[in-house]
């Protein structure tokens, strides 16, 4: 059965990756004009049991956004005590035109679809974390989340998506542990469409 699953996990990305070549042609474009290259934002993360692997996604932000962060922390900005306490930020300035587009839609997150057929993440699971993410997570908590492959989308990405704290995400990131099961990431993937469409609770 588990094998089964493989094959058809493995055929319905083939098609969905086939049937978005277009999109993702465009997406390629728009990014390209507006902030020039890299396309792709390429980082190491977390996956099951604590292995590292490259994750993907479309780069979103521009290109020194790292560099501006460090700033922000070396002069107390405001806007890393927001970062510090959410891993995000409302109203993130270091976020191009396209990317605000992309990351209302989720259509940033297609590139991860690469990352489910190397068999690096599901579908549905824990949202993939850095290892600096991973020192602020309680070693037994973090165990738990590590037992699992990490996914494009997960309980807290339909329970407040990014208005959430980063202590929220990994308490519902538990609780789907704790409930995983193929029943609930059917009801995980169905609550995720419409939340996607609405753009509901991303930034």
């Amino acid at each position: 059965m588990n094998y089964l699953n493989k094959i058809i996990k493995f055929v319905t990305i083939i098609i969905v990756l086939t049937l978005s070549l277009p999109l993702l042609t465009i997406i390629s474009l728009l990014t390209l004009i507006d902030s020039g290259l890299p396309i792709i934002h390429k980082r190491e993360v977390i996956g099951l049991n604590g292995s590292k692997f490259t994750f993907y996604k479309y780069r979103t932000m521009v290109q020194n956004a790292n560099e501006v962060l460090k700033q922000w922390k070396s002069e107390n900005n405001k806007l890393y005590e927001e970062y510090k306490e959410h891993t995000k930020l409302k109203n993130d300035p270091r976020v191009t035109k396209t990317g605000k587009f992309l990351r209302k839609s989720s259509l940033d997150e297609l590139p991860q679809l690469i990352n489910v057929l190397k068999g690096q993440m599901n579908l549905i699971g824990p949202r993939p974390i850095t290892y600096i993410e991973s020192t602020l997570i309680d070693n037994e908590k973090l165990k738990i989340r590590n037992s699992v492959r990490p996914g494009i989308t997960g309980l807290w990405q339909v329970n407040g998506r990014q208005e959430t704290t980063f202590k929220q995400r990994i308490d519902l990131d538990i609780v789907y542990v704790k409930k995983r099961s193929i029943l609930f990431d059917f009801k995980i993937l169905l609550k995720t469409i419409p939340i996607v469409f609405r753009g509901k609770g991303a930034f």
